[in-house]
């Protein structure tokens, strides 16, 4: 047990050097993974929910745990702007489709923005104000309502958030009496720490919550601990961008190839993200059960990227974790000389360069880097924006076991059309396993958008041999703007 702790230690050591340019999280992505095989439905339908509930730093995280993919988290920007008298909003529909085309799930949602209020019904109801840095909710308040960084269950109930000068007095109260009071202290600009207390009025004493938090513009850290637990709940993300100037060639002459004659600037990137928990968590908490079953569960990036040539760059991916006591996952596998708590870890590096015309990509994966690699997935990518409003792409990838040699290639071919921002159709045609006679999916994606109505249609078909194509899963979204 001290040599796995060690071993942890110089992990979140080592992985604090450096991440990548990343791209916000779209479910185009997700589908993206789930056809590739590198997610399965219910890990899908995980990063979906996340997303309708519009918890893109979770959602963001477990794509970066689940797919060794870099992404990040949508950020708005906050403008300060008059009160309007005039309502605007959107009303917005939403379905995924199951394998039969039938309507697995649907969900209509109404937003409502008025004055200093904004009232929105559906997914989740809440009537919301919002004037100079006070808040006041009614209704479900979660996560973003709380201003925890650790994910929450959705409670019925109210909050308010006040500041007084550097402090921030907040607080909750819910329909099952339980409260929550904060109080938070702005030290500068961009640094803020608070401590909150957890408690209820029909519960006993020992189940109280304490907690605390602290934001900088590198680092973000929560702990939590409930009276009765064999450990805490913590959550730390360690996060920077840098650009440095190359040191140039030899004898003080920088290498200047396809560069324009000119150094290139290096911008590097780096996140760490980890959490850890004991077999039990806090009541309110609500993580994913990709990190419930995980005692720690850490995700690190690194990213280098060289705009002046070609826009290229090197990005590295890792996944660490430690299933808990009693997770089964090494008995499952049939690996009865792996503990079921040892450290699991998975490492992707992938580097891309080249112009627009024609760009490449090739990364390799290692799926179990705690058992020194016996496999291998590699990947090769070839995208090309010669003709003006298309995007052509070709991918082929190969899964290296050591002993037996390269499995069967898989194949893609991606058609891109996207004449306008709001405008965009794709095609996705697969072979899974190589032969289009044994498997081929094809998916398309239809993107419609104005000032007023926005739309996206994804939907993947299959057809194996001696069968049709059939639907396997979609998506479908209108909204209407206001």
């Amino acid at each position: 047990m001290k040599f796995r702790k060690k071993i942890l230690l110089v992990t979140l050591m080592f992985t604090t050097w450096a991440t990548a340019d990343h791209t916000p999280l779209q479910e185009s992505q997700i589908f993206d993974w789930w056809d590739d095989g590198l997610i399965t439905a219910e890990e899908a339908g995980e990063l979906l929910d996340l997303i309708q509930d519009g918890n893109f730093e979770e959602a963001c995280l477990l794509s970066q745990a689940l797919a060794l993919e870099s992404c990040e988290e949508e950020k708005t920007v906050q403008k300060r702007i008059a009160p309007s008298l005039t309502p605007e909003g959107y009303v917005s529909w939403t379905a995924r489709m199951d394998s039969l085309g039938m309507l697995e799930r649907h969900f209509t949602d109404l937003n409502i923005r008025f004055y200093r209020y904004s009232l929105h019904l559906g997914t989740h109801s809440q009537l919301a104000y919002k004037n100079h840095g006070s808040e006041a909710y009614f209704g479900q308040i979660s996560t973003r309502e709380l201003h925890s960084q650790i994910p929450t269950d959705t409670l019925w109930g109210t909050g308010i958030l006040y500041p007084v000068g550097k402090f921030q007095l907040q607080a909750s109260l819910d329909t099952a009496l339980h409260w929550n009071t904060s109080l938070g202290y702005k030290f500068q600009k961009n640094v803020t720490a608070s401590l909150f207390y957890w408690d209820g009025f029909r519960r006993p004493r020992e189940l109280a919550l304490g907690g605390i938090q602290l934001k900088t513009p590198w680092l973000d850290f929560a702990g939590w601990y409930q009276r009765g637990q064999d450990a805490p709940l913590l959550k730390l993300r360690l996060h920077q961008k840098s650009t440095a100037k190359s040191a140039g060639g030899t004898n003080g002459k920088s290498s200047t190839v396809g560069t324009g004659g000119k150094p290139p600037a290096v911008k590097v990137s780096w996140q760490t993200t980890a959490y850890y928990h004991g077999t039990d968590i806090p009541e309110i908490a609500r993580l994913s059960p990709t990190l419930l079953k995980n005692e720690f569960t850490g995700t690190q990036q690194v990213s280098a990227t060289v705009p002046a040539l070609w826009n290229s760059r090197l990005t590295a991916n890792a996944q660490v974790s430690i299933p808990q006591e009693n997770d089964a996952t090494g008995k499952s596998q049939g690996r009865a000389d792996i503990p079921t708590n040892a450290l699991k870890g998975r490492l992707k590096v992938s580097a891309e360069s080249g112009p627009d015309a024609l760009r490449g990509l090739f990364s390799i994966t290692c799926l179990e880097a705690e058992s020194h690699c016996p496999e291998n997935d590699l990947r090769v990518k070839l995208t090309s924006g010669y003709f003006q409003q298309f995007t052509l792409e070709g991918a082929i990838k190969s899964r290296h076991t050591r002993g037996e040699g390269f499995s069967v290639p898989q194949s893609q071919v991606y058609l891109t059309y996207h004449p306008a921002d709001q405008i965009k159709a794709r095609m996705v045609l697969q072979f899974p396993k190589g032969s289009p006679r044994k498997n081929t999916q094809i998916r398309t994606e239809t993107t419609v958008g104005t000032n007023h109505i926005q739309s996206q249609l994804l939907v993947t078909f299959r057809k194996i041999r001696n069968k049709e194509f059939h639907p396997v899963h979609g998506i479908v979204q209108v909204k209407w703007l206001f």
